[in-house]
């Protein structure tokens, strides 16, 4: 996926844990929350483990895009396609 985006000159910035070294290697910016998280979903409560990173990176793309001035619902190359029967 990043090697995706950086073909597109996507700006990218990771949202990860402690454990997840090649993924910040990989990156330059990173945001590392301080703790291991599970990766496995093999236990129920484990379904719940990627909240931690879901929430501050919606804060932070919303703010960005506020700053930057652009719309987040409208990424330069999502097109979305609707055919109603």
């Amino acid at each position: 996926m990043l090697e995706r985006l950086a073909a597109l000159k996507a700006e990218t910035l990771i949202f990860t844990d402690a454990s997840n070294r090649a993924a910040v290697e990989a990156q330059a910016r990173a945001i590392v929350i301080p703790a291991k998280l599970s990766r496995k979903s093999t236990r129920p409560e484990e379904l719940y483990t990627p909240i931690p990173y879901i929430i501050p990176a919606q804060i932070f793309a919303a703010t960005l895009a506020e700053w930057k001035g652009i719309d987040p619902d409208a990424p330069r190359t999502l097109s979305k396609v609707t055919r109603t029967l």
